[in-house]
């Protein structure tokens, strides 16, 4: 009988997104790279799937929440609007919203929860990854493609295409891939 051994899905996760990080010189902290890789380990869980709210539904939800509500209703708004932002970028036409949109609504509610949320530690994680919003999106796209094959360097040039991500840019140059005009310029 064969045993195959399988890596915990918090380390695959946790080394791409370092990986992507690295790459795209974003500048993540160790705890933040770390935060980011749970987001996607809880976005892979069954059940998880984006928010059926609009953003701003969440945001006014979280506004008025009672205190010892906001900040999961704020992390909710955060983590959502990075998976659309980083990982569902096609998401965003259905929505009616654009990235700079997703990554306003994404930021402020990290920003918040810099304020609000958990221990020094996460306050300082949620700071951030609200600082570097773009950025972490950038690392979650890149981390949660597939291996290194042509799906992979599709789904990064269709990302780069949608968004004109100079990072995402970065990372498509470092694979050998000439560049022109994204489709959103």
């Amino acid at each position: 009988m064969k045993h195959v051994t399988v890596e915990p899905l918090g380390d695959f996760f946790e080394a791409r997104v370092r990986e992507a990080a690295r790459m795209q010189e974003a500048g993540l902290g160790e705890r933040s790279a770390r935060y980011l890789a749970s987001v996607l380990v809880d976005a892979a869980a069954p059940g998880h799937g984006l928010p059926e709210q609009t953003f701003a539904e969440l945001r006014a939800a979280a506004v008025m929440s009672p205190a010892e509500e906001a900040p999961r209703r704020w992390r909710a708004l955060g983590e959502g609007a990075l998976l659309v932002a980083g990982c569902f970028s096609e998401a965003l036409h259905r929505r009616n919203v654009n990235r700079t949109y997703c990554a306003a609504m994404g930021a402020s509610a990290f920003g918040v929860l810099s304020a609000i949320g958990g221990s020094n530690g996460e306050r300082a994680v949620f700071a951030d990854v609200s600082a570097r919003f773009e950025a972490c999106a950038d690392v979650l796209a890149q981390a949660a493609a597939p291996g290194p094959d042509d799906d992979a360097l599709l789904r990064l040039w269709q990302a780069w295409a949608a968004t004109a991500s100079p990072r995402l840019a970065a990372c498509l140059r470092a694979r050998g891939v000439v560049l022109g005009v994204p489709l959103s310029a």
